[in-house]
């Protein structure tokens, strides 16, 4: 009886002893353009035009997380591509989240941007710095793009 006390004993101070990155989520989060820009290239093999815009887009992009709220933005700016100059117009969108599952290795978030909608997302920790995740960028195909954010000190 002894020996299966311990055993439970042990297994319990595995199970909450695990670091679970989900309670340092708060604060600002860039796009880690160069592992983005690597995965769905090379992985995912986007288009270089889709690339060239993640490219373009992520040097200005980053999250903003509060305890309950996420805003994403992407700053105003002009980009090149293939000798035509462009302007991205500045974008930010907020949204409401709350936690509906942590573990060491995902954070799952309900998320809603108004009271009719609401949305599932993983973030899927490689550290306590840095998360990725799968954003649908064409409705019609349901192709993806994985973004790399790393927290900004």
């Amino acid at each position: 009886m002894c020996m299966k006390n311990n055993i439970y004993l042990f297994a319990a101070a595995l199970l909450f002893s695990c670091k679970s990155f989900a309670g340092e989520i708060v604060g600002t989060w860039r796009v880690d353009l160069d592992r983005t820009i690597w995965f769905n290239s090379r992985v995912v093999k986007h288009t270089g035009l889709a690339i060239k815009l993640l490219q373009c887009a992520g040097e200005n992009e980053k999250l903003l997380v509060s305890q309950k709220k996420i805003e994403h933005v992407i700053t105003a700016h002009s980009c090149k591509f293939e000798d035509k100059e462009g302007e991205i117009e500045g974008v930010s969108n907020s949204y409401s989240y709350k936690q509906i599952y942590s573990s060491d290795n995902e954070l799952v978030i309900l998320k809603s941007a108004d009271s009719t909608q609401e949305i599932v997302q993983v973030m899927h920790w490689v550290n306590k710095n840095m998360f990725w995740i799968d954003e649908i960028y064409d409705d019609e195909t349901q192709k993806e793009m994985r973004y790399f954010f790393y927290r900004e000190e």
